[in-house]
């Protein structure tokens, strides 16, 4: 089993056990319904106290379905093939983009563009493998002015990378200025999207 079924197989039992979980809180909720039924209208503090736990668990059983459709949507887009061609080793060096412009650069392993430390990265919002170290920018706006300002490192995948990069372009549309904090070579290296993805 390589890398990307490993990913693969780790997608079905998320399925699974968020599936179970769901099914869990919906049993929970139908016996508290059933006892709800149960209690004697006149003691209104075990009925609103049943109550509150029901409407708990309902609001964790909303909560699951999302999570449960979520992880459903991650796995019918993970398509195997797919994964391999865009991962594919590409000069025996691993293609991660470090958070100073570079790459990684280690040995790859398993056939893929990737380093044993950066193999097992993949995406928890997108069916994608990370590809690197990104961070957005945005306009802080203050007494001394509007200044550009960068995010903590994200960890990205192609999508995600995308995604960053023209939310920063459209938040810096605003206009802004440029500090120590953010000087403009931060903002032409966070705006610009690596030349392989272009």
């Amino acid at each position: 089993m390589d890398y990307i079924e490993r990913e693969r197989h780790r997608l079905e039992i998320d399925l699974h056990v968020l599936t179970r979980r769901w099914h869990g809180t919906l049993s929970r909720m139908f016996v508290l319904r059933d006892r709800l039924d149960d209690i004697d209208p006149t003691d209104a503090e075990a009925f609103s106290r049943t109550a509150n736990t029901l409407g708990a668990f309902a609001n964790d059983a909303t909560s699951l379905k999302r999570d449960v459709d979520k992880a459903k949507r991650r796995l019918a887009s993970f398509d195997v093939d797919a994964q391999r061609r865009a991962n594919a080793d590409v000069d025996g060096s691993c293609r991660y983009l470090t958070i100073d412009g570079g790459r990684c650069g280690r040995p790859t392993v398993e056939g893929s563009r990737w380093c044993g430390r950066h193999v097992g990265l993949w995406s928890d919002n997108m069916a994608e493998h990370i590809i690197g170290e990104w961070r957005a920018l945005y306009v802080e706006h203050g007494p001394d002015g509007d200044f550009a300002r960068s995010t903590h490192v994200l960890r990205v995948g192609v999508s995600e990378l995308r995604a960053t990069v023209d939310e920063s372009r459209r938040e810096l549309e605003q206009g802004y200025e440029t500090d120590d904090l953010c000087p403009s070579a931060e903002i032409e290296c966070w705006t610009t999207l690596p030349e392989d993805l272009t």
